[in-house]
């Protein structure tokens, strides 16, 4: 009995381990707020380095003196609380400039693809040969070629780029931009005719795209859409049996000269 009374007696302890967690999570909100976080410009691995010393130091608060009985306000529950909130924070800025950069590489896309659309029109169907020709035109801008979920800087043409040779350019643009034209060759019309199926015609994708990954295309007909991994091989083989129908080779991801070897 006095051991028991002795026990239910005893003080509650601080967890200090808590406390420390606090600390870092209120020093990761200070930072947040001092240090907001952009498109452009990503959180400071000090940030980094706070939201990780809030993750151990509330992960430890929970097994800290676990045989203690512990402070009902600075005690392990404190530490778990700013282990989630901390860890919930940081996954919620990150997802947000993501969802950002996803939303500019949607309009980057769509820009490129009303812009082709657009010279079709004006040129009798036909689209244009490359993107170069896009750019010296006027009708998209070179931040428009860069993709900012790839974590790259944009692009930048060197200068005196407007006295290169149409070659020149086109070369230059297709090493440096994120995405990859595939309208060589296509047109608005055949026989005076809407050419068929133009829906499913690749028009515009990432660079680094590949059939068994996920990502935004763009078609002929100027739509961007958002595809999974399994819908994208069906996209690309439905491209490739329109693309047939008007003469045109068929596409493909992992070959990066596929949709300019006609134009060499």
């Amino acid at each position: 009995m006095s051991s028991t009374s002795t026990t239910e007696s005893s003080p509650r302890v601080i967890n200090w381990m808590s406390v420390a967690a606090l600390v870092s999570f209120i020093a990761e909100l200070a930072m947040l707020a001092t240090h907001k976080a952009t498109l452009h410009k990503p959180p400071p691995i000090s940030e980094l380095i706070l939201s990780l010393m809030t993750l151990f130091l509330g992960a430890g608060a929970v097994i800290y003196r676990i045989r203690d009985r512990q402070n009902i306000i600075l005690g392990r529950w404190l530490g778990g609380i700013c282990m989630t909130l901390g860890m919930i924070v940081f996954a919620v800025q990150s997802v947000s400039i993501h969802k950002a950069q996803e939303t500019i590489e949607f309009q980057h896309m769509r820009d490129i693809a009303k812009a082709c659309v657009s010279y079709a029109r004006a040129h009798d169907g036909n689209y244009p040969a490359h993107l170069a020709v896009l750019v010296r035109d006027g009708r998209i801008k070179l931040a428009d070629l860069s993709d900012p979920t790839n974590g790259l800087v944009a692009l930048k043409l060197p200068p005196g780029w407007k006295k290169l040779g149409a070659k020149e350019l086109d070369m230059v643009i297709r090493r440096n931009s994120d995405f990859r034209y595939a309208g060589r060759g296509l047109t608005l019309s055949a026989d005076g005719r809407v050419t068929p199926n133009i829906k499913k015609i690749i028009l515009l994708f990432k660079n680094s795209q590949e059939q068994i990954n996920a990502g935004p295309i763009a078609f002929a007909d100027g739509r961007v859409r958002y595809f999974d991994g399994l819908q994208m091989i069906k996209v690309l083989r439905r491209c490739n049996i329109a693309r047939k129908e008007i003469g045109l080779p068929p596409l493909s991801f992992d070959l990066p000269n596929q949709t300019t070897a006609s134009g060499k």
